[in-house]
């Protein structure tokens, strides 16, 4: 997986983040993505959780498209 995004929505929520991740085809095409968005208290407090479910959800739905995990 190529990477798992995370920004702050400041400019349309106050303190909301969001967290996405790539959906990838069997090309290794990213064909959609996956996201949630949070409150920057519970981003903050569990953000290594919250990339770590990203990353876990978006293989999955990769998988499932045919994608395959690279070294």
């Amino acid at each position: 997986m190529r990477r798992v995004l995370f920004w702050p929505s400041r400019q349309y929520v106050p303190e909301f983040y969001c967290v996405a991740a790539p959906v990838l085809d069997q090309d290794n095409r990213m064909v959609a993505a996956i996201g949630i968005g949070v409150t920057a208290s519970d981003f903050e407090m569990n953000k290594s959780n919250l990339v770590r479910e990203m990353i876990r959800a978006a293989q999955q739905a990769s998988r499932e498209l045919g994608w395959q995990h690279s070294s």
